[in-house]
């Protein structure tokens, strides 16, 4: 007996041993490197299918001049086939051909098709003649229709293998058991529905405008080429997915419990359902998350698990799967039960929807001109559907979620069932708003006497259907999404690509009752006012069919409300549940068979020091990233952000007055305007980076941002209809109109936002990768503010030397078309260093941390301090993750604040309990608070200085254009240019501050800096008031010259003065950011909270919007109050002008700024910290003190832990 077991036991640890290898090896795979092939597949696929389905109402009527209800029927038709094949396509992938290949071979299907439909368009026998006047037009042959139904069947056929194994088969890489869910900060189907309307929001501006502009050939031919990338893309990434093995139908395994529980139907229940037949090993695999537990649903289907007196005689044997189904077998069928109530709710949603084929036919009728020669295509009207669902996605994650999950305390925020209830009311107010919008179209349409005109364009704005759209797209956000997630979380985990099929049923379905309810609509809604009549839509009554399918919407939201009441969610035993299940069962045997209890214990050391070392190496990857290695990338990315910036900003008012033809003081007004906004994002991006997203995600999204505002002006400056006329003479120029420069802004606008983004959070994340408490700064011999100003500069240098010149003498489209492209490449740099960057997890909002700070100080303004701050409440462990570098130490600064840490009676009855923050905080969270608060006047300080320079390098580059600028008898520099000197300054300065001006001051200082941050904001100060004195007299000079020559009512001519004399105030203002706007960024960085240092970098730039929204104030002021005749700053000419006065004032402003910066330096105080570092050393001294106490006997192990210690 003993061998027998002792065989038992070493072939079961074979088994383990087996099973373990194999599980290592499919672990390894997955994951999300996974995602970039397989939503690339399914991003190509989803931009094919939607520039294939778009507009194919268009095609039939247009182009094969079928009626439109037949055209409107065929395609619902289509749809609802599309939605059934995805069954068959499901049960295929689950039985035995897996998902992988079942969407392989259904992608090459999904191919031949799209090659079919494309020949049918470009080969003119396969259609029927052209007809422009849609009177009388000679409809497709049926051989013609036929090649149509064939494109159309392969079509769907493919469709039906990759619709239900896509989304199922992206879930399979990653970990989706509650515990894997709850464990990421983000929703696979969230962002799987994100991609997909990024690929729909690509095909309908694209393809569409092709399909319109360029004809059906390259319209559908497009689609095809995409299709054969995302096969490409999807078999590229094949060694990398994790697969999940077939294991046979699921739809017999339903059909078996059906049988085993009819069989069965008279014996009687056990009354304790434990009894009922459990097979682990029989059901491992098709229960990798989780065994599904016992519900009191139906249960007749219970009996389908009774073990009879037969079935029972041997416990070995495998049990007949038509007699006798496991708890776990029964209860998949039970799910599916369940779950078909709710599912069935779409169908009607989905019928209703029918109507979009119409909403575009109404499109077709309504003045869609964006331009004079440019007009939307009516089925890109979609894309404000697809623009809100995604952006509705973002918010519903990042926003929704995280705020509605504080009242409802679930982690998704709410049900799957709440979020497909909330979309159907919305459906149902999008659907009435259509029936309001086409009353007001019809109305125009008669006033205009066009009712009888179905191909006249009624002068009404397509964008009166924007509203509905935008409703459509937020319930598809709620019903759309929570509807897939419904299925794949409630399904069981073997029938998920069949769950996702029903979702497609549900379409195919929906789309056949929608096809029936407008064929009865058409034929029994009367002939002479037909609510959908076959040609005139203007004759129609399509206001009464929204009504109908409000009114259809409506019941069907009573129905699912009735069925959500009586929902019950399956309940689900985890595998990790199992599992500590088994281990204890094993450990029970063990421990009746050991027998020496001192083995035991050493097993167990043994166990506990292998867990320590493991969460050792647990911990070391995050130790081994970050470091000197990820200066490349970040640095690149850095750079050729900055090169883009600088190639787009430094020469943009020559932009506007040249080529927009502004005036000067509206084109400095508008840019000083932008830098404010520009430095007002990084507000909300700091927000966003340290509340939820993290500073990586932050830089990279707001990245792809500021990309598409750089497109977007370089497509502006390309096209000739986005600017006025070209006006050599700047005399009676045209002005651009408010649509060309309605494009301007859109760009401005998109730029600010990824600035908001990039701005904050790339100091603070360069930051993250290296030791900057004061120990680890002061073994630096280099200061990484100061090298990363360098880089800056030499990015600017670049772009001003490069960028600028090609804009004067190459054009706009290259001038801002190179800024565009060198923004790509620093997001590819950025991304390429992802696994080398060292990233802190946010940690909530510190908006909230400082709010909840003031409440509890509030609320407790009544409290008495205590006489020593020692008694005020410390909390090392709550702390811990908002202070990686150390504690901030009690100041006596602002006491009434200290109350917020007074401990009351009531919070100290259980220490253990976590504290309420808005009732008690840290003395830690006190002073951030503190340190916030002594911060702001010192940044507010540069609000002066920069609404006293904000208009300066605008002005001086309209200097720079009246004056001699040659280097040689051919060339000449371009006024924007002259920044260079500038840079060229701050780069120098830089090095020279580092390696000369610290060691030497460092000598008398004693101060590793050399100087303090505040010392050397003030010598920036200083130096840049004088920089502006010398402006005054250079302009002076130069009109003075100008006077002599006769120039002064010239203002195209060059002065013979050379551009050189603005060069020393240039090189005064490098030299003044040397000091100035290093410092300030180096003081916001080391006197804020760690935790909020992307907010106080904001601070920086909201100093910078601040002073720019002032100093547009004191321009406009100017401007207006400074006379007629000799204005300081007049619009054309700035001979005339007296911007030395205006420079002499700008220097009294900046006198007056020193003042106050000097007040507030007085009275500062920086902020005190205790470093981990002395945290570590005082509890070491407490656990010597503790060991001396408590050693009694030392043995010569103690004994060397001992000397270890000393």
């Amino acid at each position: 007996m003993e061998a027998e077991k002792n065989i038992s036991i070493r072939d079961s640890g074979e088994v383990a041993e087996k099973e373990e290898v194999l599980h290592r090896k499919n672990h390894r795979r997955g994951g999300m490197r996974t995602l970039p092939f397989i939503l690339g597949n399914e991003f190509c696929d989803r931009f094919a299918s939607s520039g294939f389905h778009a507009n194919m109402i268009n095609y039939l009527t247009q182009e094969l001049n079928m009626p439109m209800v037949a055209a409107s029927n065929l395609l619902t038709a289509f749809a609802g086939t599309s939605s059934f094949t995805p069954l068959f396509g499901a049960l295929i992938a689950d039985s035995f051909a897996g998902r992988f290949w079942t969407i392989l071979l259904a992608s090459f299907i999904y191919q031949l098709g799209l090659i079919v439909i494309t020949l049918s368009a470009i080969i003119p026998h396969l259609r029927p003649p052209a007809c422009s006047t849609q009177l009388n037009c000679r409809e497709a042959s049926s051989s013609q229709l036929w090649i149509l139904y064939v494109s159309l069947l392969l079509i769907a056929v493919g469709t039906g293998g990759i619709r239900p194994c896509v989304v199922t088969f992206s879930a399979d890489q990653f970990d989706m058991t509650k515990t894997g869910v709850a464990s990421r900060n983000w929703n696979l189907f969230n962002w799987y529905s994100f991609c997909m309307a990024l690929a729909s929001l690509t095909a309908l501006t694209i393809v569409v405008y092709i399909q319109d502009n360029m004809g059906w050939g390259w319209g559908l031919g497009i689609p095809t080429i995409a299709m054969l990338i995302s096969i490409i893309v999807f078999v590229l990434g094949s060694p990398l997915y994790r697969t999940v093995k077939p294991n046979g139908s699921p739809i017999v395994r339903l059909a078996q419990v059906l049988v085993a529980a009819v069989k069965k139907r008279k014996e009687p229940l056990p009354q304790d359902h434990k009894l009922l037949y459990q097979n682990w090993d029989l059901d491992a695999a098709i229960s990798s998350e989780g065994r599904l537990l016992h519900s009191h649903q139906f249960k007749c289907l219970d009996k389908a698990a009774i073990v009879t007196e037969e079935e029972g005689r041997d416990p070995n044997a495998a049990p007949d799967l038509w007699k006798l189904a496991t708890v776990h077998r029964v209860e998949e069928l039970k799910s599916i039960i369940r779950m078909l109530p709710i599912w069935a709710s779409g169908i009607l949603l989905i019928a209703a929807s029918s109507s979009h084929n119409f909403v575009i036919l109404q499109a077709r009728t309504m003045d869609r001109h964006l331009f004079h020669n440019f007009q939307i295509p009516p089925a890109s009207m979609s894309i404000f559907t697809v623009l809100t669902m995604m952006v509705g996605v973002v918010l519903y994650e990042r926003l929704f979620v995280p705020f509605i999950r504080r009242f409802t305390k679930n982690p998704s925020g709410i049900t799957t069932l709440q979020r497909m209830g909330v979309g159907f009311v919305v459906s149902i107010i999008a659907t009435l708003v259509s029936a309001w919008v086409e009353i007001k179209r019809k109305k125009v349409a008669a006033k205009y006497h066009l009712l009888d005109s179905p191909r006249a364009t009624i002068p009404i704005s397509v964008f009166w259907l924007v509203p509905q759209y935008c409703l459509h797209g937020v319930a598809e956000v709620f019903m759309v999404v929570g509807h897939l997630e419904f299925l794949y979380d409630q399904s069981p985990e073997s029938m998920r690509s069949t769950a996702v099929a029903l979702y497609c049923i549900t379409t195919a379905i929906g789309n056949y009752v929608g096809t029936v309810m407008v064929s009865l609509v058409h034929k029994y809604s009367g002939k002479e006012r037909n609510w959908l009549p076959d040609t005139n839509l203007n004759r129609g009554r399509l206001d009464c069919y929204f009504y109908f399918l409000s009114g259809i919407q409506l019941f069907n939201l009573i129905y699912f409300l009735i069925c959500a009441c009586f929902y019950t969610y399956k309940s689900l035993q985890e595998i990790t549940q199992v599992n500590n299940l088994r281990d204890l069962e094993q450990d029970k045997q063990n421990i009746s068979s050991i027998a020496n209890e001192g083995k035991e214990d050493m097993e167990i050391e043994k166990k506990s020091v292998e867990m320590d070392s493991g969460e050792v190496t647990e911990k070391k990857p995050q130790q081994r990233r970050g470091g000197i290695r990820t200066l490349p990338f970040i640095l690149a990315n850095e750079f050729c952000d900055r090169f883009a910036v600088a190639g787009f900003n430094g020469n943009l008012i020559s932009y506007l007055t040249q080529v927009l033809n502004m005036p000067l003081v509206s084109a400095s007004n508008i840019l000083t305007i932008y830098g404010g906004t520009a430095s007002f994002t990084p507000l909300l991006g700091a927000l966003i980076a340290e509340s939820f997203a993290g500073r990586f995600w932050t830089i990279t999204v707001a990245s792809l941002i500021y990309q598409l505002g750089l497109v977007s002006l370089t497509v502006s400056a390309i096209l000739p209809h986005f600017r006025p006329p070209p006006c050599p003479t700047q005399v009676n120029c045209q002005e651009a109109k408010p649509s060309q420069l309605s494009i301007f802004y859109i760009s401005l606008l998109l730029t600010s936002l990824g600035s908001g983004g990039i701005r904050p959070c790339v100091v603070p994340f360069l930051g993250d990768q290296f030791d900057m408490t004061k120990n680890g700064v002061a073994s630096r011999k280099w200061n990484l503010f100061n090298w990363y100003f360098f880089s800056l500069g030499l990015a600017s240098l670049s772009a001003l030397t490069i960028v600028v010149y090609i804009q004067d003498n190459t054009g706009w489209g290259w001038g801002f078309g190179i800024p565009t492209i060198v923004m790509f490449v620093s997001i590819i740099a950025f991304v390429l260093g992802s696994p080398l960057y060292k990233t802190q997890k946010p940690e909530g909002s510190p908006l909230v941390r400082l709010l909840q700070v003031i409440v509890a100080a509030v609320k407790k303004r009544n409290k008495t301090l205590p006489n020593d701050p020692k008694f005020l409440y410390q909390n090392s462990d709550l702390d811990a993750a908002i202070c990686l570098e150390g504690r901030l130490l009690h100041t006596n600064q602002f006491k009434w604040l200290d109350k917020a840490a007074i401990v009351t009676g009531e919070e100290s009855r259980d220490p253990n309990a976590p504290p309420n923050w808005w009732k008690l905080a840290t003395v830690h969270r006190v002073e951030e608070l503190k340190s916030i608060i002594r911060i702001i006047p010192i940044s507010s300080s540069g609000i002066l200085l920069i609404a006293a320079s904000s208009h300066l390098p605008s002005f001086v580059i309209q200097q720079a254009r009246t004056m001699d600028r040659h280097l040689s008898h051919s060339f000449q520099i371009s006024p924007a240019n002259m920044s260079i000197f500038s840079v060229l300054t701050l780069m120098s300065g830089v090095v020279l501050y580092e390696r000369l001006f610290v060691p030497f001051i460092r000598r008398f200082t004693k101060n590793p800096p050399g100087i303090t941050t505040l010392q050397r904001m003030g010598i920036g100060f200083v130096i840049n008031t004088i920089a502006t004195l010398i402006s005054a007299p250079v302009e002076v000079k130069r009109k003075a010259v100008a006077a002599k020559y006769h120039l002064l009512d010239s203002p195209n001519s060059t002065i013979p003065i050379s551009v050189f004399w603005l060069v020393p105030q240039y090189c005064l203002h490098g030299l003044a950011d040397v000091f100035m706007s290093v410092g300030l960024f180096e003081f916001l960085y080391d006197q804020s909270p760690e935790s909020m240092r992307s907010t106080a970098t904001a601070l920086y730039c909201i100093v910078i919007a601040l002073g720019s929204y002032a100093g547009t104030l004191v321009v406009s002021l100017v401007h207006k109050y400074s006379g007629k005749e000799e204005n300081w700053l007049p619009d054309r000419n700035l001979n005339r002008g007296r911007l030395d006065y205006y420079y002499l004032l700008v220097t009294a402003i900046q006198v007056l700024n020193i003042i106050y910066f000097g007040i507030c330096v007085w009275f500062y105080t920086y902020k005190p910290l205790e470093e981990f570092t002395q945290v570590s050393i005082h509890k070491d001294l407490e656990l010597e003190q503790d060991n001396n106490t408590n050693i009694s006997s030392p043995n010569p192990k103690d004994g060397g832990d001992a000397e270890y210690i000393k």
